[in-house]
């Protein structure tokens, strides 16, 4: 026969249950939250300007645990092939990731160096120190070279299939570990609609030398607006933030904030 429990025994029981049941929530739930990266950015000219503007974004964003070591070199030479060829066993990326605390590395694409197996070495080694790395490819804009929309357009769509392309199969070939991307082109490509519209007060000429354009020169550098919105482009696809929600000046009349976060909605390899 079973004994009776004193009243003592069951009020301890109730509680008990009581706490199960609370805790009893989702895993998401139970998660704590992002307090922030800490992250290796490596890649040429159309991806170090928003990769030095990351942090302070990050963290006025509440992300205040965000850090970054940023690598940089001029067109192919900041490609993930060359840089793993060229970067010395010092430089302060390698060094970060041996260290084991790197759970996010950013690679862009170059017109060389930049085959699967390029981004492959950089993912071995990173998972090798730390195998909960995430990693992003930014997808740069195609050289401007004076082209026609249309052709600028085009040139874009390419970059963007090929990078679509390395992230399905790297996703195939690491299983469980994340790879998204970023589509930087993409606010070249809206920005001159926009202005062959008239409707991007903010920039006076296509190209010039001063800030007021979309490219500073023939190659295809940005100019102040579309690094701004292409930082704020970096910020809502690493960390989801809510663009409209976000109060921060970016001085123009444009939405960039708008227009950033329905390029990164639109796009299903943002998805991370």
């Amino acid at each position: 026969m079973q004994s009776q429990r004193s009243p003592i025994q069951l009020i301890v029981s109730v509680f008990a249950l009581c706490f199960v049941l609370s805790s009893a929530t989702p895993a998401e739930e139970r998660a704590k939250p992002n307090s922030g990266y800490n992250c290796v950015l490596m890649g040429h000219s159309f991806f170090v300007p928003m990769a030095k503007q990351l942090e302070e974004h990050a963290k006025r964003c509440g992300f205040k645990e965000h850090k970054q070591v940023v690598s940089g070199r001029g067109g192919s030479k900041g490609s993930p092939g060359s840089l793993w060829k060229n970067l010395p066993d010092k430089d302060k990326s390698r060094v970060a990731i041996r260290s084991g605390s790197v759970n996010m590395v950013g690679l862009t694409l170059a017109s060389s160096g930049s085959e699967l197996a390029d981004y492959k070495v950089w993912v071995d080694f990173a998972l090798k120190h730390n195998p909960n790395t995430s990693f992003f490819i930014m997808a740069p804009c195609t050289r401007y070279q004076k082209k026609s929309f249309k052709e600028f357009e085009e040139g874009w769509k390419k970059v963007h299939a090929i990078v679509h392309g390395l992230i399905v199969a790297l996703r195939k070939d690491y299983p469980g570990t994340t790879f998204f991307c970023i589509p930087q082109g993409k606010v070249f490509v809206e920005l001159w609609r926009r202005f062959d519209k008239g409707q991007l007060p903010e920039v006076s000429k296509l190209m010039s030398r001063n800030e007021s354009c979309i490219f500073r020169d023939a190659t295809g550098h940005g100019g102040k607006v579309p690094i701004t919105m292409g930082t704020l482009l970096w910020l809502t696809t690493i960390y989801k933030v809510d663009l409209k929600k976000y109060k921060w000046d970016t001085k123009v009349k444009t939405d960039l904030k708008a227009m950033a976060q329905k390029i990164a909605q639109d796009d299903p390899y943002t998805k991370h």
